[in-house]
């Protein structure tokens, strides 16, 4: 066995606790009857303190009564002569003072009391007399109090700490050091246990108890071995997991002081020109020029709830920004997992495919799905009075013709033509949308009947002559527009709006093709 040192030894440790036990236990018993006789010395000195009222009560009394301050002065110096008194003082009825002194010790702050009544009258207060007690005296009958008490527990106390002292060091030291000796020689690596002998002795059985330990803590470690080796490879690839996501991952606590952040994460920031790094605050990484979203941010940190944002970040870019999508997420009571994806490109993609649902394959111009949206829009606008608004139907002339004549690719050329030409007369913020077939639908914003009239007239003017599609294929056709004005702050129906519109440019179809015609919705037709 190696040997120990004096201080590391458990049999001089046990020692030294016992010891410091018998002194801790000496140690109360001193404090306690400290505690006790302290008292009794501060209500012996409260006693003496009222004593001394008591004896110059009569004179007090007097002076009070008549305001005598010579007589006063001479109670005040009489108390003062007490070693016990600190400071005295007396006072009239009114709390005037009649006398005051004091030693040039200044350790006072024990006031005892008294009220004066009048020699003639038992129940007229004429003054008070206070005294204050020399502190340095009571802590001087304290001390020496302690004194007293201390020496013979402290005695005894030695004594009784040196017996135990001997009978550990000559009786249990041994055994302790051939137990440790046996332990020390055991090979736990291989499971090995305590030899146990016939003898049904405490040193026995604690030998059972060790070795049930020992096979205990032999298989937990064996255990935790294995436990460990799979969180440890857990571990791997979850590190790997997190360092190669494509999506952002940051840890932050609640008040958004970022603790961890993968590569993604940093990279993801840089796009919207923000510097990612652990201790950097997550609400201005993520939102340094927009109050609602910090706030949004700062709610979740603080109320330990779930939030999940799509953010637009404004750039230079052609695209013009960056979508980002943020999920936060409590971990526990400290800290929040925010995930941060890219999701321009998913952004785009949708808005082209919206896109595409209200747009006519052939002419990219709307279809009736973009009509109807943008109808809802417009015609709202014009019932609030912030616009008026023209609708103008155009049906083909001559359009089945060339269709069945030529084929239908003569006829797709035809309607990308007619489509160019609608979009050269209208305006950038009118809309025009093909409804099906060689039907086309126009929305003019803010223009009156004569203004309409200028745009249905040029789009009648620009099919008057021939269409060249190709040097051997030449096409006429031409357009019947029916155009209805709705007045602003007219509120109008749909069904009813076209179905005027329709009837309109069937008139014009009836009546030569290939002109227009004007009504006023607000005019009963």
């Amino acid at each position: 066995m190696h040997s120990l040192k004096l201080r590391n030894s458990l049999v001089f440790q046990a020692l030294v606790v016992f010891i410091l036990f018998v002194v801790c236990i000496g140690a109360i018993n001193i404090a306690l009857n400290y505690s006790i006789g302290k008292e009794s010395i501060r209500l012996n000195t409260l006693s003496s303190a009222n004593g001394l009222l008591n004896t110059v009560e009569p004179s007090a009394q007097v002076a009070a009564f008549l305001n005598d301050k010579n007589l006063a002065k001479e109670i005040v110096r009489g108390l003062l002569s007490n070693d016990l008194v600190a400071k005295a003082t007396l006072l009239d009825s009114s709390n005037n003072e009649l006398s005051s002194d004091h030693k040039e010790i200044q350790t006072f702050n024990v006031a005892v009391n008294k009220e004066l009544y009048s020699p003639f009258d038992t129940g007229e207060v004429v003054g008070v007399i206070k005294v204050e007690l020399n502190q340095a005296v009571i802590s001087r009958l304290n001390r020496s109090y302690l004194f007293n008490l201390l020496m013979p527990l402290a005695l005894q106390t030695l004594a009784v700490s040196l017996i135990i002292a001997l009978f550990i060091w000559q009786y249990i030291k041994p055994k302790v050091e051939a137990f440790l000796e046996d332990i020390n020689n055991l090979d736990l690596e291989k499971g090995e246990v305590l030899p146990l002998t016939t003898k049904k002795s405490e040193v026995d059985a604690l030998r059972g108890y060790i070795n049930h330990l020992i096979e205990r803590m032999y298989n937990l470690v064996k255990t935790e071995r294995l436990l460990r080796n799979k969180s440890e490879i857990q571990q791997r690839k979850f590190q790997a997991i997190y360092d190669n996501a494509r999506s952002g991952i940051a840890l932050s606590d609640r008040d958004g002081k970022i603790l961890s952040l993968n590569n993604a994460c940093t990279f993801i920031c840089q796009s919207i020109n923000s510097e990612a790094d652990t201790g950097t605050n997550l609400i201005n990484l993520l939102a340094a020029n927009d109050y609602e979203v910090q706030t949004e941010l700062s709610v979740c940190l603080k109320d330990s709830t779930r939030l999940h944002l799509e953010i637009f970040y404004p750039n230079n870019a052609p695209d013009g920004g960056i979508w980002l999508q943020i999920s936060l997420t409590p971990v526990d009571d400290t800290s929040v997992m925010a995930i941060i994806n890219d999701i321009t490109a998913l952004k785009k993609e949708s808005l082209e495919a919206k896109l595409q649902a209200r747009t006519d394959p052939l002419t990219q111009l709307g279809n009736r799905l973009g009509f109807d949206q943008e109808f809802k829009k417009r015609i709202n606008k014009t019932a609030q009075g912030l616009q008026s608004l023209t609708l103008m139907t155009i049906d083909l002339d001559q359009f089945k013709q060339v269709n069945d004549r030529l084929g239908h690719d003569v006829g797709d050329q035809v309607l990308l033509y007619v489509a160019n030409q609608l979009q050269e007369v209208i305006r950038q913020n009118d809309y025009c949308a093909r409804i099906g077939g060689d039907e086309f639908n126009i929305l003019l914003d803010n223009m009156d009947q004569t203004q309409s009239a200028v745009i249905a007239r040029r789009i009648v003017d620009s099919f008057k002559f021939p269409i060249h599609l190709t040097e051997q294929t030449h096409v006429c056709i031409g357009a019947s527009i029916g155009v209805v004005f709705v007045p602003q702050g007219v509120q109008a129906q749909k069904e009813s709006l076209l179905k005027r519109a329709d009837r309109t440019m069937y008139k014009i179809k009836h009546n030569g093709k290939n002109n227009f015609a004007i009504v006023d919705y607000s005019v009963s037709a």
